[in-house]
């Protein structure tokens, strides 16, 4: 037999979760991350990645992403962020 639980047994239990996790260590964080197996490659993350090496491989995807090598797409990029600035400031 399976039961349904309340929407309010249902914070409840949310609410243990969160503060059962705001307890946990990073360490235990990532022990329980590495226990589901996911591959870098899965988890598509720069921050996540198994080798630790976390500030080398998010300069390496900077340097690898092509706004960050066309000129001319830079020169642009940086235009729109002053108008938009500009725009936005009302002093």
């Amino acid at each position: 037999m399976s039961e349904i639980i309340s929407p309010k047994e249902a914070r409840l239990l949310a609410n243990a979760y969160r503060s059962e996790i705001l307890k946990m260590t990073p360490r235990e964080a990532v022990q329980i991350t590495d226990a589901f197996g996911f591959s870098d490659y899965e988890l598509g993350s720069i921050l996540g990645r198994h080798d630790g090496r976390v500030y080398e491989n998010l300069w390496e995807e900077v340097q690898r992403n092509p706004i960050n090598s066309a000129q001319d797409l830079k020169a642009e990029v940086l235009k729109m962020i002053k108008e938009a600035h500009r725009r936005e400031s009302r002093l």
